[in-house]
């Protein structure tokens, strides 16, 4: 593929790639930047592309990865991850039934298990799909995933 080619390729999909850091990150700002950084990655990596997935997968990917180092090195996240980013909790567990009480609860996950309970019950993707944006082992995701509704169901079950 041509440079141009490749350029208006990745180009074409920073929609797309906004939306999601948008959604994972919650601040424009910061979203934006996370996408400049995808759609840079990208266009540097592509000769690494195998083309095992398609291009929007794999930028998508790199996507979610920009996204986790932008969130872990950020100390405001970490700190207000729990308030913002289950905005249905009634999906996740209906017997929650304050927000205090569903915040506490969120903070006995680690990092991996609420990104995969956000990516399944906020985004709605399911969790083949998790695997490949966090580019895991779908067992891996699978595990984590019941491991955070068993967290939930033992914590409700004590309180």
């Amino acid at each position: 593929m041509s440079k141009s080619a490749l350029s208006h390729a990745i180009e074409g999909l920073r929609t797309q790639v906004l939306n999601f850091c948008q959604s994972y990150l919650h601040n424009l700002p910061d979203a934006e930047e996370a996408c400049q950084d995808t759609l840079f990655k990208a266009y540097q990596a592509y000769s690494r592309f195998e083309g095992k997935s398609s291009l929007k997968t794999w930028v998508m990917k790199i996507a979610a990865n920009v996204c986790a180092s932008f969130y872990r090195s950020n100390s405001k996240y970490r700190a207000t991850f729990s308030d913002n980013s289950f905005q249905y909790a009634d999906q996740i567990v209906e017997a929650v039934e304050s927000p205090f009480e569903f915040n506490t609860l969120i903070k006995t996950l680690n990092h991996q298990e609420k990104n995969i309970l956000q990516f399944h019950f906020v985004k709605g993707l399911p969790l083949s799909e998790i695997a490949k944006f966090l580019d895991i082992n779908k067992s891996t995701v699978k595990m984590c995933y019941y491991r955070a509704l068993n967290k939930f169901e033992s914590n409700l079950l004590a309180a």
